[in-house]
């Protein structure tokens, strides 16, 4: 899912959350806000920090998705898979993988998705 390209960033005269203004943003708006809306009518200064950081957070997370899963192939193709070392990281790297992913580990789309070799 991709979201609205840009630096997200609070607008210096509003409640809003703003990005770069695209070619279809409205010169009135760019003029108000600053750039394009992402969000306006944020109450909460917390609200709209976390708003605004939301594509680096996403960023992080499928980053840190693809560390899992080059753990978890690299477990499947180890030796220690078969000793039985370190199974609960195991384990929990699994549920880890599907709470960042949405989907069940397997090891063959997990080498596809985030193309390890």
């Amino acid at each position: 899912m991709a979201h609205s390209p840009g630096k997200w960033r609070l607008s210096n005269i509003t409640d809003a959350v703003i990005t770069d203004p695209t070619k279809n943003t409205p010169q009135g708006v760019i003029e108000y806000y600053g750039g394009s809306v992402i969000a306006e009518s944020i109450s909460s200064d917390d609200d709209r920090e976390l708003i605004a950081q939301a594509p680096i957070m996403k960023q992080n997370l499928t980053e840190l998705a693809e560390v899992i899963a080059r753990n978890l192939t690299a477990w499947d193709t180890s030796k220690d898979n078969r000793e039985g070392l370190l199974p609960e990281v195991y384990w929990s790297n699994r549920v880890w993988y599907e709470r960042l992913t949405g989907e069940k580990y397997s090891f063959r789309k997990a080498v596809k998705k985030f193309n390890i070799e």
